[in-house]
């Protein structure tokens, strides 16, 4: 009797490990397809190739082209010249909408949002 409440108390906890496993997996990988376009998208800036970086992130008709390169060309406003490395800091899911934190050639912080559904990229406020 007691070797059965014993192999049932070590399923139990072995069921118990494996569940937190799963846990913490799910809780890590749950952005990835959002962590992937962003970092696509960052490669594709590192690599000068800025027309299709542009359509990748989806502008509105109210972001242009020439606004687009203002902000990650050559002399990008938010890296202060041009974007040489990113590293993805964190990515926090908020319901329809992944935050993602973005540090660019190893000082400046930025914070971008991707659409969940449509996967298109915006300016976090």
């Amino acid at each position: 009797m007691a070797i059965l409440a014993d192999r049932r108390k070590r399923m139990i906890l072995y069921t118990f490990i494996a569940f937190l496993l799963i846990l913490g997996l799910f809780y890590k990988y749950y952005n990835i397809y959002e962590e992937i376009r962003v970092s696509q998208f960052f490669r594709m800036i590192i690599a000068g190739d800025y027309q299709a970086a542009y359509k990748l992130w989806q502008p509105t008709a109210s972001y242009k082209y020439s606004d687009f390169l203002e902000d990650w060309g050559d002399n990008s406003y938010y890296a202060g010249g041009r974007i040489t490395s990113f590293r993805l800091e964190s990515s926090h899911s908020k319901g329809g909408i992944v935050l993602m934190r973005v540090r660019l050639n190893g000082t400046t912080e930025v914070r971008l949002i991707i659409n969940r559904d449509d996967k298109h990229f915006s300016f976090a406020p």
